[in-house]
């Protein structure tokens, strides 16, 4: 069937047709007459399909900021990488490693794998303590504390040191054992832990430490003042060997700094 055709038809029915009846089968044949169209125009013209609207992605929310959950007040200042902690007590701070001590170990005797008293350094070594009016037994215990040979370590103006030392145990105030702050903070993020880096006797291995400090007085000749830097030396006590290695500060002289206090502040930086 073609357009042409439809429309010859419509002629036709209008000229046979001239009452009412007429003209309604004269609008019945245009709508059919337009139905036919429309098939026809559908198969001979393209199909195009209506655009779908277009929809913006929805935006996902963002999450909203979990607020931290209040912490209960504590007496831990800052938690330690090797398991240690910093504790705040009567105004004081201590350092709690959790260290078990072996009470077999502590009945054997202590030995330092450290320098020999012999050779030419040791005796460099004595003799410029010697003029420093060190008593002959400090000399000796802290040349065979080091594995290597203490060297002069300049100071400055307001240098501070620090002692750790078993809690409750009282400090000897002539101790000449002493280390710094940015080797106090390496020992304390060491997984060795400190009884190893410091190759501590058995016998003061108590898991919880106070820390002492020690500072240099004003007013003085900075360029007389002698101090020594060495490393630990290795240690064993009965069954439990130590390797050390950490920097210790030998301080001859503790007339030139102050008295040892606990300290009640310490910052990790």
């Amino acid at each position: 069937m073609s357009l042409f055709i439809g429309v010859g038809e419509v002629k036709a029915t209008l000229a046979s047709f001239k009452n009412t009846k007429s003209v309604l089968r004269i609008k019945k044949e245009i709508k059919k007459t337009k139905v036919l169209i429309k098939k026809w125009l559908d198969k001979k013209l393209p199909k195009t399909e209506k655009p779908k609207a277009l929809h913006a992605p929805a935006e996902t929310p963002p999450k909203p900021k979990q607020l931290p959950a209040p912490q209960p007040e504590s007496t831990t200042i800052k938690k330690l990488p090797s398991g240690a902690e910093l504790i705040k007590e009567n105004n004081s701070i201590s350092l709690n490693t959790g260290y078990i001590q072996n009470e077999k170990a502590v009945k054997h005797n202590f030995i330092t794998y450290g320098n020999r008293l012999s050779g030419k350094g040791y005796k460099r070594f004595k003799y410029k303590l010697t003029e420093m009016k060190v008593e002959e037994k400090y000399i000796k215990e802290m040349y065979r504390s080091s594995s290597n040979r203490p060297n002069i370590r300049t100071v400055k103006e307001g240098m501070e040191l620090y002692k750790i030392v078993p809690k409750n145990e009282i400090l000897h105030q002539k101790s000449p054992y002493w280390i710094t702050k940015t080797e106090l903070i390496k020992i304390f993020n060491n997984e060795r832990g400190i009884e190893d880096m410091l190759a501590l006797p058995e016998g003061s291995c108590k898991g919880i430490y106070d820390i002492y400090k020690i500072t240099l007085k004003n007013n003085q000749d900075i360029k007389n003042i002698r101090i020594f830097e060495s490393r630990i030396a290795p240690s064993k006590q009965g069954e439990i060997e130590r390797i050390g290695g950490a920097k210790q500060v030998l301080v001859p002289n503790r007339g030139e700094w102050t008295d040892a206090i606990k300290i009640t502040e310490f910052k990790i930086e």
